[in-house]
């Protein structure tokens, strides 16, 4: 598989392979395989939550509005959710909105999503993440990324978990609880990690 993403309790997992463009789904621990259904150009997978459902968007959207869906591939029950993104965006910010495989939102903890924002006009740097509800689309926070402590040595990030936001930065581990929270540092030996239920490999 070229990418996996767990759900936020690690009961599901997504797996997508770019060469033949085809999603798996398992429900975790038993390993049984989930129909599921194949992707169309008009949207772009984001994750799966843990109720099994595969969230993705469903359409570009215009203006504040950003179309997701929640789909049960056993039933195929589908939600339609409006995720309203006005007063959330500062100036010279945006959303990718582009049909993609994997879209830039991830499902996190206590039944919430997140979506990167990103800088205008081409969306290079990812600058926040917007958390909203996976039940009805409400924004309800906003998580502005750290800044370099050196303009030269940007941050990597690993991955925001909904609860926790991490990035690697002057070769340490940061870790920051909720918008406003402390930071934490850890150093690490060198090698490779993977913490628990991030995309990134650090």
């Amino acid at each position: 598989m070229t990418v996996v993403r767990w759900s936020p309790s690690s009961a599901w997992l997504l797996g997508y392979r770019a060469m033949a463009d085809r999603f798996t789904l398992y429900s975790a621990p038993d390993w049984t395989e989930s129909a599921m259904l194949a992707r169309k150009g008009g949207w772009s997978v984001a994750g799966v939550l843990d109720t099994g459902e595969v969230l993705r968007l469903s359409s570009a959207g215009t203006g504040a509005e950003l179309g997701v869906e929640a789909v049960d591939t056993r039933t195929g029950i589908v939600r339609a959710l409006t995720v309203d993104l006005g007063g959330s965006l500062k100036q010279g910010e945006l959303v990718r909105r582009h049909p993609a495989p994997l879209a830039g939102m991830y499902p996190t903890a206590d039944g919430t999503a997140a979506i990167e924002v990103r800088d205008a006009p081409h969306g290079v740097k990812v600058l926040a993440y917007l958390q909203f509800s996976v039940s009805d689309g409400r924004v309800l926070h906003r998580f502005d990324l750290p800044r370099p402590a050196e303009p030269m040595n940007p941050n990597f990030l690993i991955c925001y978990r909904g609860t926790e936001l991490l990035w690697r930065g002057d070769d340490r581990l940061h870790v920051r609880s909720r918008p406003g929270g402390a930071d934490t540092a850890v150093d690490l030996p060198p090698g490779r990690y993977r913490a628990p239920g991030c995309w990134s490999t650090f």
